[in-house]
């Protein structure tokens, strides 16, 4: 992964200030069924909530009970370029559901190694899964 905010330690004195830090870890991503790399994102905190949605929804939720149209709505909001700036549709806006549809009809294999880079990247694991799942 990335190494993020790579200059010297600084003073945030202004609401743009904030917005421009390059908070958000981007890891390269070898997806052997389309002998290619793409890139993902890890979550940012409106996404996070998304995912937390869709954990409310499912009992027990991993990549293998998760259904695949919402493994792929995952993957859709989080690839991006290598700069970090996000591919796809985001939750909310017109298309998304489209975008995951559309992505889900493609490999499994390609899906699964794409959303499981993307919860390693945002370091979501089974703990914030389940307190996910009680609010």
């Amino acid at each position: 992964m990335e190494q993020l905010n790579k200059v010297s330690p600084q003073t945030l004195e202004t609401f743009d200030d904030i917005l421009a830090v390059r908070d958000l870890a981007v890891k390269p991503v070898y997806v052997a069924a389309w002998n290619a790399t793409c890139y993902v994102r890890e979550m940012s905190g409106l996404q996070v909530g998304y995912f937390a949605s869709l954990a409310k929804l499912i009992d027990g939720v991993d990549a293998v009970t998760l259904p695949v149209d919402k493994i792929a709505a995952i993957v859709v909001m989080c690839t991006c370029d290598k700069n970090g700036k996000l591919l796809g549709k985001q939750p909310g806006q017109e298309g998304f559901e489209d975008a995951a549809l559309e992505m889900a009809d493609k490999s499994s294999d390609a899906i699964l190694t794409l959303f499981n880079a993307v919860v390693e990247v945002s370091q979501i694991g089974s703990a914030q899964i389940e307190e996910a799942q009680k609010k």
